[in-house]
């Protein structure tokens, strides 16, 4: 839900990273399994066997999964862009933009669901339980026939799971009204490298082979820049706000975003004292 009763969704960030949001025209999708809530995907598997082996514990297809599902998920990643829908917040100044040194920019939601029509998409559930999931695995067994590929039912299984748990994050996360946008790479596709996990043989067309890697804490994370290219930013950049503890003035914002192609998006100081 919308805590902030407009239309916006927020994305805060370094100096650096707003800068290359401004100049490049594109947004960041990072793996989900380097995130600050670094068991989030874990929590969700093992809510997710519990519920596998309650509903198939006596069939073939539970063998397979049991099998399958941890390689899966080292063989398939999931990357993620974050937003939320919290204007102005301590906590999100704190942990994503550089201790409030950094901005938050004010993205149209629904211009930018247009632009990531090809993501799975949603605001994150701060649970531990899950009776989406609970339903979908309780309907797959009702309708249950044992199939001649095993394989095939647990990667279709898997990547429902997948979907589900990368909107999903600890309670103690709650705060942060976030909102995501998902993307699966799977390393086993020979066509395009990587697809959607709303429909599985969608390509992104233009740009599907430039999934990059960055070291963070000597490890290769995979990330993906996804580019507007001539699309414009007027509709889907409707404000930016200046950290709390960034120097910066209006005017200096103002004059960048217009110098980058970027007129008429409204500039402020945070409103939080803090230092």
């Amino acid at each position: 839900m919308n805590m902030e009763g407009n239309d916006l969704i927020w994305h805060y960030c370094s100096p650096e990273t707003f800068m290359s949001i401004i100049e490049s025209k594109a947004i960041r999708f990072s793996s989900v399994y380097h995130t600050n809530d670094y068991g989030e995907m874990d929590w969700g598997l093992s809510l997710a066997d519990r519920l596998v082996e309650t509903n198939f514990s006596k069939e073939a297809f539970f063998q397979e999964y049991h099998k399958s599902r941890r390689t899966w998920f080292k063989d398939n990643a999931f990357l993620i862009s974050c937003f939320s829908f919290k204007m102005d917040l301590l906590s999100q100044w704190r942990g994503y933009a550089n201790n409030g040194l950094g901005f938050a920019i004010g993205f149209e939601k629904e211009e930018l669901d247009k632009v990531f029509d090809n993501c799975v998409k949603g605001e994150v559930e701060y649970n531990f339980e899950s009776k989406v999931l609970d339903d979908y695995i309780k309907a797959l067994r009702d309708d249950f026939v044992q199939p001649n590929n095993e394989k095939d039912l647990t990667y279709e299984l898997l990547t429902k799971i997948g979907h589900h748990f990368s909107l999903l994050k600890a309670p103690a996360f709650k705060e942060e009204g976030e909102y995501r946008y998902v993307m699966e790479v799977k390393s086993w596709d020979q066509g395009s490298g990587f697809t959607t996990l709303a429909t599985k043989f969608d390509q992104y067309g233009k740009g599907a082979n430039q999934i990059r890697f960055i070291l963070k804490n000597g490890i290769p994370v995979p990330y993906y820049d996804w580019s507007f290219g001539d699309k414009s930013f007027t509709k889907i950049i409707k404000q930016v706000i200046i950290g709390p503890r960034n120097p910066s003035s209006v005017k200096n914002i103002e004059l960048f975003l217009n110098m980058t192609q970027h007129k008429g998006v409204g500039v402020s100081k945070s409103k939080i004292s803090y230092r």
